[in-house]
Order: structure tokens, then C-alpha cells, then sequence
């Protein structure tokens, strides 16, 4: 019902784009809102996390120290008594180790330093109370107090104090000073974010450190200190955007009473919000103002198509009511003489022949064949002279004639030639004028002259141009004949145009002929008319006796060539719209006739390009001699009529426009040229699409660096310059942990790593050099120096510090590294190929050397590629040939040395190295993408072989990050536990910080599945990564196994042993397993036994065996305990 009329169309297209826009408007807003906070709350998440883990891993540091000094005294004194300087000097080598205190400390119960690692501090009070003293010996436990100020050096510090007894000594107090200066710089990587503050707080919210750092507000309240809003201020989760209050996020440490706090100022946090939302509304204003114009554009369109299309069906409606009518004959032929139409009155008064007049009939067919049926009385006896007499009238620009028709009836003969070669005719019926008197033969000649004016309205004047009468003067304007009188039809004259007709009109007309065009007032409204008069002579006399003339009503005429003038401006403005405009030179003047708007092509001002010249002076004085060729060419004919050229113009701030000329000449009767007419049209658009398609062909579409094109150009260029004596530096970067980044978090997230990164490297080059992506994760760098290789390691230095600073992105804080490998020209090759393949070669070192390092092209490198390649090679038929075996190694209970669990570790059977352990190969078999697929064989084996085993008895299967990267890993596990049989409590799936280390909320979930579905999930290597201690609170594992380099330097190296007594009692308190991997002696495992961890593994038990010799081993095993025990 709505779509009965375009207008209601147009408008109900326009409501619905209103309404999505104000639609998708508010979505957008209230997504961007969410967005907003949701990277306030992660930011700040992120940061408290960071600051937790350090505050921690501080503490545990220095708890660690302190706690193992009477076991160090211990052990130095032998049974003898140590005297305080022989202890200070050992608490001055224990302080010297660590930096992460000033002073190291031994003070007695009254608070005197008895020994300490600063020769100042001997003998001196500290600033502790003896009450604090008491009640830290009570609890037995690490108590921190302060912030203190030392008068000594000025600084604030915190006082870390534990209870110790010394044997030899007694009971005394280890202290620790930390400066907080120190504690405030290893919280500043943490607050690089602008307007993040941190603050470390005891019970009470006293405020021990802050960030930035806040001298004035220690040992106040942090709310009163200012340096976090008081409680419900503002809440992690909780702020409405646009409000004052901060965000916040508080943790507890590992420490009773100690607890962080990070803060993110809303002004900072949420400053891209309010920019991104105001300019959303905007152009969603904009677009709504867009809309509403073009429909009213296009409503306006179709009112005024309506009334063009009514306008001329009313005409035709009324030409075909006219002819039909008239009260004579009205004929029409077309150019071939056929006839066209004709009214009922023609046909009536030619009777005899109406039968054989039909459309499509020739005009000498209706003549020959009407003469023949009597139709023409004076046609005698020779029809055919007759016809060609009638024809060749026709035919001709003849007067009209007269016709006898049977029954004596005359008719008058009129016809008209027309613009297409055809004719239209009238037939009046004259009889009544044939046998009327003279009055009725002067009325003859009077019609007969009004004839020849086409009049409608007729009028009769004396010869003084008095009106006398006006037939049909009431029916064209309503008035009465008496305004004709006494000049009183001036009055119904437009007055601009009373001017035109004097009253002395008559006696003032040129050429005693009177044909003007003027506004009468008719019907109430002007409208145009045309008013002719002749004169009418005396008979055989050369003097005008009176005359007559005809009124005809124009308006409709003159409405149609207004609207054919709209038109004509209508379509100027539509190829102004397009940037094009038409012009006609004439070659004789040099004048030049242009399309409105045509000079805006030019940015010249109307009328400012008179000449063709003048346009020539407008264009870029270097395609003024390819414009003049052309336009000789096309003058002389030579290269054809006409041309087609694009050129350049200057505009007045310097920037230049293209236009495209189209031009053809026109010659006179001798061939000379004596015009040129065409148009020109603005396809300056159509060049910078030209220009960008260039551009995108040879630089990366993600980066826009260089691509491999532009690349291999620039190495010519370095090729040809190092023939000359200069030195270039090729080099080849590789981006490490990228397709771990791409796998689990995504492409979008990949491809804006990739960004800025790209970013990061173009800072550290110079201008000359150039960068380029050569594939997904690579890229090149050209380095044009004299001094080289010292230039090219000083920047391989820069971008690998600079890619390896950590990444925020999309609320992800991403770590990634490159690898560099460098090749010099013309020492490393002598053509751009050689000297990519050994660049390429150097990288390929740099990575299987540790990765974020860079080499230099060595020429023994090619011989370690090709041992690389002869490795791929093995691997790739080693799958094929299922070469792959999986061996196990037992891990022993603490408590009762059983075993209870066996590690599955991949070997290598090859047919000519022999057994080989996966340290020589796995990381080939994960640059290859082979691990998902040799994962799965060691998962479905393990499984498999474990079934078979004692009910008791656990298998531990690693899996590798990117085995991750299929979505579907947790379906394969599940799979490999259903064709096995095996208990999901019996899997344990040991995995390395590595693979939290993006944080993908999709991994943990995978992995919290997992472990609900039965599956132990354990830390491998722990202690080894970034931050280990988050990952314990971001996920509940139940076993975490210390890595083997703790292991290997228990009781020679304090910082291990100590490390190691912090992480089980760490795992102790929070309830998870531990092993200790790399167990070779029995002094490491009663020292591990008598420390609380659980589990051991290493070679003190056995190495690795196969599959085979599992169910022996543990037969041996066990019987070796009966033994034992008896």
C-alpha cells in the first residue's frame, strides 16, 4: 500500500536508512562503551597481576634469605662460637650476592645490631620497638615494618625482620633493609601506562610504597594519602563511563597483611572513548543530513517528471480532440506520401473515395483511384495527366487551390510542408462562399488572407487601426468586445509590453505587416499570445481599405520553450556534476564557446578562458607540445577527424589536476577545417586510482613496506653500487613466537602485531634504508654504509631490543622476539639471489642459536643448511616409516619410593644415529608444523601402553604450545583416553608457562575442561618462564614439577637452594604436588625428602627405557622394596 507512489517509495527508503542509522548509531555507541571498559578493567587486571607477581617474587627473595642464614651460620661455625665481625663480614658477602636489599642485619631482642653487612650499622639501634620484636618472635614468622627513614643514608626503607636461632649464638633477629627507591623501580615497569598508579599497603591500608613514588603520604593511610580514592569511589567492574572514579583492582600477597592496589585515572583510561564517540555522531549526523537531501532531491525529480508526463498526455489529448473537431478536413502525410491520419470530416467530404482512404495509402494512389470513382469532376478524361497535376502540387511549395466535388460542392485546398519532409493538409468546404454575393467574396478574400495567418482569433480594423469586430475575442480572454473600444483594450495589455502596441500601432507597423508577441489578461491570469494583421486591398486598387489579423494563443508554446530551456541548464549542471563540460572553438576568431561551469574545470573563473589560448596558457607547460600535435593533426586530417588527449593543469596552491580533451573538427564544402567542437572531462580520479594500483603492486597491502618487487630492485641498485666500491648490508628477520600468537589468538590480532612491529623497525632505520615484507612473519632491510659489518650489528642490536619490548594489543599483552641474520656486499655475494640466500642462511643460524640474536653470513654456514635440510628430510620419512618410539621414565613417591607415574618421552630410531633424543630434532619437527601430528602418536601410544600397567600407576604426556593451536585438541585427548580405556585420572598432561603466556581465555578454558573431566594438568620446568607465580592463581594446576637446574645445584649454589625451599613451601600452602626433575644423587634426594616435595624423577631411579621394559622395571622395582623392608 505504501509503494503505490514513487514519492511515498523514496520516502519510506529514507525513513528506514533514518532509522538504521540512528540504529546501528546507538549500537556502536553502547559496543564502543563496553569496549572502553572492558580495556580499562583488563589494563588495569593486567597491571595489578604484574605488580603481585613482583611483590612476591621480592618477598620470597629476601624471606628466602633470611630464612636460610642459621643453616649457613650453622655449617661455617663447626661447633665453635662466631664472633659478630666474622659474621658481619659473612652477611657483607651475602649482601654483595643479592640486590635486593641495603643492609643485612642480626639484632638482638633489645633492638642493637649485633652483626650487619654495613660496618656503620654494627652497634647501632634500630628503629624497631622492642614490643615489634616480641611479637615477630612470637609468631615465628617474616614481619615487615616501616617505612622507615635511616639517618644514615637519608632513605626510606621497609625492615624485613624473621626470627632465627643461631646455636652457637642464640636467638637473635634477621633484618633486611630494602630502600624503597629500590622497590619503586621494580614497580615501574608495571605503571608505564599513563595515569596508572600503584600502591603496596599493610592491614589498614597503611601505605608502605607507592608509584609514583609519595614520600609525604608512608605510613598513612592510602586513602588518605591520595593515593587511591576512598572505598566505593571506584571498583574494577564497576564505573559508569563519563563519571570521575577510577578504576581499581587490589590483591592480596603471599604475606599476611600485605596487599597491592593499582589504580587507572578515568581521564586517561577513557580519553579515545570520548573522541571515537563524538566523532561517530557526527558522521552519523552527517549521514542522516545526506539522506533526508537526496530524498528530497528525488521527490523533487518525480513531482516534476509528473507533471512533464501529464503536461504531455493533456497535449496530445487535446491536438487529437482538436483535429477530430475541426470543421474541415484535416489530412497528414509522412515524407514517402503515405498517409498518416485524418478526421471524420475529411472523409465525409471526399465520400466517393472514403473507402480507399487508409492509413498507409499514397497520397498519387488516393488521387488516381478517387479520380477514377468520379471523386473529382474536372478531371476530364485523362485521369493520369490529372493525377500527376495533383501530385506535383503536393509535391511543391504551391498556394492553396480550389476543387469542384460531384454535387457541386467546393472545397478549398490547403497544405503545409513539414521539418521531416512531410505534409499536413485542410479541406474546408467553400460552397456556401461560392454562391454568396460580393459581401461574401470579400469575406472570401478576408478568410482566405486570415488563412494564410493560421488565425484562431480573427479581428477587423479601418485602415486608421480602429478594431472594429474580433470573433472569438470573448472566447480567448472573457472580456467583453467593448474593451476593443475606444482604445480601452490597451488596458488588458501586460503593461511591459503596451509599448508594443501604440495606439497608432496600425500606422507605425513596418513593412505594412504587424506580427508581435504580447501578455493578455485572460481568465484571470497573462497569458502569452501572438497577434498578426495584413492589410486588405482595394479591388484593382494599390490602396489599403482596412485591416485584418489573427490572435493566437502561445502560451503553451512559450511554456514549452521555458521548459526546454530548464532542460538545457538541467543537463549543463549534470556534466558540471561529472566534471565534464563541452566546448566549440571557432578557428576563424579563436573564440571559444563553452558549457556553463566549463572554466571550473580549469579552477579559472567565468568567462577567464575567451580564446583557445587562453585555455592553452592554462595547462602544464609540459604537455602543451603532445596538445598542439594532436590538434594539428586532427585540423590537417591526418591522423583522422578528431583526438583524444589528457593533460595536466596547475591549480593556484600547486597541486596539479588531469582533464581529458576529446575533440573533432568540422569542415566546410572544400575540406578546409572551420571548427572544432567536443568535450572535456576532469579523470583526475582515474589517475590516483592509476597511481594507488602502482603502488599496491609493489608494496605489502598489510604494512605498506616495499614488497619483494621493490625489494629485489633495491638490491640491484646495491649490486651495482658495490661494483663502484660501496659497501650494503642485506639482512633477514624472522619474528619468534608470532604463529603462537596467530594460532591462539587470532589473524586480526597477527596482523596488528605485524603493524607494529613494522612500526618499531622503520624507527630504528635511517631514511635510505629500506624495509620490506618479503612473507608473513619476514621481513627484509637494504642498509646502504660505508662502514660495515660495524654499522649492520649496531642496528641488529637496535631492533631486536626494540621487537622485543612487550605489546599491547587489543587488550592482549603480547611478548615476541626476531632474529637477525646479515649478509655483506659484495663480500657475501656478488647477485641479489646470493645475497638473500645467505642472509637467509645467517638467520637460520641466528634461530637454531637460541633465537633473538642476530649472525653473520659465514661461509660454512651453507654446509649446516645442508645438513638442516638433509635433517627435514629424515624427519619427513621418518613419519612415514613410523620411526618415532615412545620411552618412559618412572617417577618415585617421596613417602613410600614406589613408583607411581611414568613420563613419556619421544625418541628417534634412526636407521644410522641410532636412538635420538628429542633435544637434537624437536625443534625442527615444530618449524616443520610436524608436532601436531607426532603429538598425537605419543598421546594415543601413551594411553595405549598405560592401560596395561598396574591400576596404580599414572602416565605423563608434554604437550607442546603449538599443539594448542588446534581447536580441537581437547577432543583429541578425550578420543586417545576412549579408544584406550584408560582413566582419565591416570593422564596427567604436563604443559610450560610458554603456552599461558598470551593469556588466550580460549586455552584456559580448554585446559579447566580438562582437568574437570579427570585429567591432571602439571607445570613442567617451572621456575624457568615469565612470572610463574601468576599462572598459579590464573590456573589451579595440581602438580608442578621444579625444573632440573634447581635440582642440579642444590647445596652448592645458596640462590637455588633457597629458590627451591620457597617453591615447595610454596606449593605446601597452596595445596599442589611437586616433583623435582634431574635426580642423580641420593644427597639431593634426601635434602628434597626432607623439604616436603612428593615426587623425584631423574637417573638416580633409571633413564628413560621402552615400552617393553616398563612391566619388568616395575616388577624389579617393587621387589627390590620387599627386600629392602626385610
Amino acid at each position: 500500500m505504501l509503494l503505490r507512489t514513487p514519492r511515498r517509495a523514496a520516502a519510506l527508503i529514507a525513513a528506514s536508512l533514518l532509522l538504521a542509522i540512528g540504529v546501528g548509531t546507538g549500537l556502536l555507541l553502547d559496543r564502543m562503551h563496553r569496549t572502553a571498559r572492558d580495556a580499562a578493567e583488563g589494563l588495569v587486571q593486567r597491571s595489578a597481576s604484574v605488580v603481585e607477581s613482583t611483590v612476591n617474587r621480592l618477598f620470597l627473595q629476601i624471606d628466602g634469605t633470611l630464612a636460610s642464614l642459621p643453616d649457613l651460620l650453622t655449617q661455617l661455625s663447626q661447633g665453635r662460637e662466631l664472633e659478630p665481625d666474622e659474621v658481619s663480614k659473612i652477611l657483607r658477602s651475602i649482601s654483595f650476592q643479592n640486590l635486593n636489599f641495603r643492609d643485612l642485619l642480626l639484632i638482638e631482642p633489645n633492638g642493637v645490631a649485633w652483626a650487619s653487612a654495613q660496618p656503620a650499622s654494627k652497634d647501632r639501634p634500630m628503629p624497631i620497638a622492642p614490643a615489634a620484636l616480641a611479637l615477630t618472635s612470637k609468631r615465628a614468622a617474616l614481619e615487615i615494618i616501616g617505612p622507615v627513614l635511616n639517618p644514615a643514608t637519608g632513605e626510606w626503607a621497609l625492615l624485613f625482620v624473621r626470627p632465627v636461632r643461631i646455636r652457637s649464638i642464640g636467638t637473635l633477629f634477621a633484618v633486611a633493609e630494602v630502600p624503597i627507591p629500590l622497590v619503586v623501580t621494580l614497580l615501574t615497569p608495571a605503571a608505564e601506562v599513563t595515569g596508572l598508579r600503584v600502591a603496596v599497603t599493610r592491614a589498614g591500608s597503611q601505605l608502605l610504597v607507592s608509584l609514583p613514588h609519595d614520600e609525604e603520604g608512608m605510613n598513612r593511610p592510602a586513602v588518605a594519602s591520595g593515593v587511591f580514592p576512598a572505598e566505593g569511589a571506584g571498583r574494577s567492574g564497576a564505573f559508569r563511563i563519563g563519571s570521575s572514579a577510577p578504576v581499581i583492582a587490589s590483591r592480596p600477597t603471599l604475606y599476611r597483611g600485605i596487599s597491592i592496589a593499582v589504580t587507572l585515572d578515568p581521564d586517561t583510561g577513557f580519553a579515545d572513548w570520548g573522541r571515537d564517540r563524538d566523532q561517530l555522531i557526527a558522521v552519523a549526523l552527517g549521514s542522516s543530513v545526506v539522506v533526508v537531501a537526496l530524498a528530497a532531491v528525488i521527490v523533487l525529480l518525480i513531482q516534476q517528471r509528473e507533471r512533464t508526463e501529464k503536461e504531455r498526455q493533456r497535449g496530445r489529448a487535446t491536438l487529437e480532440s482538436a483535429i477530430e473537431s475541426m470543421s474541415d478536413g484535416f489530412v497528414m502525410f509522412d515524407a514517402q506520401d503515405r498517409l498518416v491520419v485524418c478526421n471524420s470530416r475529411f472523409l465525409d467530404l471526399y465520400s466517393v473515395s472514403a473507402p480507399i482512404i487508409e492509413p498507409g495509402a499514397t497520397f498519387e494512389h488516393i488521387i488516381r483511384e478517387g479520380a477514377k470513382r468520379g471523386q473529382y469532376p474536372q478531371a476530364g478524361d485523362d485521369l493520369e495527366a490529372f493525377t500527376r497535376e495533383m501530385v506535383e502540387w503536393h509535391r511543391g511549395d504551391h498556394p492553396s487551390m480550389e476543387r469542384l466535388l460531384p454535387n457541386d460542392r467546393w472545397l478549398l485546398i490547403t497544405e503545409r510542408s513539414m521539418p521531416d519532409g512531410g505534409t499536413v493538409g485542410i479541406r474546408t468546404d467553400i460552397t456556401p462562399m461560392k454562391q454568396a454575393m460580393r459581401e461574401l467574396a470579400i469575406s472570401e478574400r478576408r478568410f482566405s488572407a486570415l488563412a494564410k495567418a493560421g488565425a484562431i482569433v480573427t479581428w477587423h480594423a479601418t485602415v486608421e487601426g480602429s478594431v472594429i469586430e474580433a470573433p472569438g475575442w470573448e472566447a480567448l480572454t472573457t472580456l467583453p468586445l467593448e474593451t476593443l473600444q475606444d482604445d480601452r483594450w490597451l488596458m488588458v495589455v501586460h503593461p511591459q509590453d503596451r509599448a508594443l502596441v501604440a495606439p497608432n500601432w496600425v500606422a507605425a507597423a513596418a513593412d505594412n505587416a504587424i506580427d508581435v508577441e504580447i501578455r493578455l489578461l485572460t481568465y484571470g491570469s497573462w497569458r502569452w499570445v501572438r497577434v498578426r494583421g495584413v492589410p486588405v486591398y482595394e479591388p484593382n486598387r494599390n490602396e489599403i481599405s482596412e485591416w485584418v489579423g489573427t490572435i493566437h494563443d502561445i502560451h503553451e508554446q512559450r511554456s514549452a520553450q521555458a521548459a526546454l530551456g530548464e532542460s538545457e541548464a538541467r543537463f549543463a549542471r549534470a556534466i558540471a556534476a561529472v566534471g565534464m563540460g563541452t566546448w566549440d572553438w571557432d578557428l576563424a576568431t579563436d573564440a571559444l564557446h563553452l558549457s556553463p561551469g566549463y572554466e571550473a574545470l580549469y579552477q579559472k573563473a567565468p568567462g577567464s578562458l575567451p580564446t583557445a589560448r587562453a585555455a592553452m596558457e592554462a595547462m602544464h607547460p609540459e604537455d602543451v607540445p603532445s596538445y598542439v600535435t594532436a590538434v594539428e593533426r586532427a585540423l590537417s586530417g591526418n591522423g583522422g577527424a578528431g583526438y583524444d588527449i589528457e593533460f595536466r593543469i596547475v591549480q593556484s596552491d600547486g597541486s596539479v589536476r588531469w582533464l581529458r580533451m576529446q575533440g573533432r573538427a568540422e569542415r566546410d564544402a572544400m575540406g578546409q577545417a572551420v571548427r572544432m567542437s567536443g568535450v572535456t572531462q576532469d579523470v583526475t580520479a582515474k589517475h590516483v586510482a592509476e597511481l594507488r594500483l602502482a603502488h599496491m603492486a609493489r608494496h605489502d597491502a598489510l604494512t605498506d613496506l616495499p614488497n619483494r618487487i621493490m625489494l629485489r630492485e633495491r638490491l640491484d641498485e646495491a649490486v651495482a653500487s658495490a661494483k663502484r666500491g660501496d659497501a650494503s648490508a642485506i639482512f633477514c628477520l624472522d619474528l619468534d613466537r608470532f604463529k603462537q600468537v596467530n594460532d591462539t589468538l587470532g589473524h586480526p590480532v597477527g596482523d596488528e602485531l605485524l603493524r607494529a612491529v613494522t612500526r618499531r623497525i622503520l624507527d630504528c632505520t635511517r631514511k635510505n634504508d629500506m624495509v620490506a615484507r618479503v612473507g608473513g612473519d619476514e621481513f627484509a632491510i637494504v642498509q646502504t654504509s660505508l662502514d660495515q659489518p660495524g654499522d649492520a650489528t649496531v642496528l641488529a642490536q637496535r631492533i631486536i631490543a626494540e621487537v622485543s619490548r612487550p605489546y599491547e594489543i587489543e587488550g592482549h599483552r603480547l611478548v615476541v622476539g626476531t632474529s637477525v641474520g646479515i649478509a655483506i656486499s659484495p663480500r657475501d655475494g656478488t647477485d641479489p639471489d646470493q645475497l638473500l640466500r645467505s642472509a637467509d642462511l645467517a638467520l637460520y643460524r641466528a634461530k637454531t642459536e637460541g633465537r633473538g640474536t642476530y649472525r653473520l653470513f659465514e661461509p660454512d654456514m651453507n654446509i649446516r643448511m645442508q645438513a638442516r635440510h638433509a635433517l627435514e628430510h629424515d624427519l619427513r620419512r621418518a613419519i612415514v616409516k613410523d620411526e618415532f618410539e615412545v620411552f618412559y621414565q618412572p617417577l618415585i613417591d617421596m613417602e613410600t619410593r614406589r613408583i607411581c607415574s611414568f613420563e613419556a618421552l619421544l625418541r628417534w630410531s634412526h636407521p644410522a644415529r641410532g636412538v635420538v633424543g628429542p633435544d637434537s630434532f624437536i625443534a625442527a619437527v615444530e618449524e616443520l608444523g610436524m608436532i601436531g601430528q607426532i603429538g598425537e602418536v605419543v598421546l594415543a601410544r601413551a594411553c595405549m601402553e598405560a592401560a596395561r600397567w598396574p591400576a596404580d600407576i599414572k602416565v605423563a604426556v608434554n604437550l607442546s604450545p603449538a599443539q594448542f593451536a588446534n581447536r580441537g585438541i581437547k577432543n583429541l585427548v578425550l578420543a586417545a583416553l576412549d579408544r584406550s580405556g584408560l582413566a582419565p585420572e591416570r593422564l596427567e598432561l604436563e604443559i610450560t608457562e610458554t603456552l599461558l603466556l598470551q593469556e588466550s581465555d580460549e586455552i584456559l578454558n580448554t585446559l579447566h575442561d580438562l582437568q574437570e573431566y579427570g585429567v591432571t594438568i602439571s607445570m613442567d620446568d617451572f621456575g624457568t618462564g615469565y612470572s610463574s607465580l601468576s599462572y598459579l592463581r590464573k590456573f589451579p594446576f595440581r602438580k608442578v614439577k621444579i625444573d632440573k637446574s634447581f635440582i642440579r645445584e642444590l647445596g652448592s649454589e645458596p640462590g637455588s637452594t633457597a629458590i627451591v625451599h620457597a617453591i615447595l613451601e610454596l606449593c605446601r600452602k597452596l595445596g599442589i604436588k611437586t616433583t623435582a626433575e634431574g635426580v642423580e644423587t641420593t644427597r639431593q634426594l634426601e635434602w628434597l625428602a626432607a623439604a616436603g616435595c612428593k615426587e623425584a624423577q631423574g637417573f638416580l631411579f633409571s633413564a628413560a627405557r621402552p615400552a617393553s621394559e616398563v612391566l619388568p622395571l616395575i616388577k624389579a622395582h617393587s621387589a627390590m622394596l620387599v627386600e629392602t623392608q626385610m
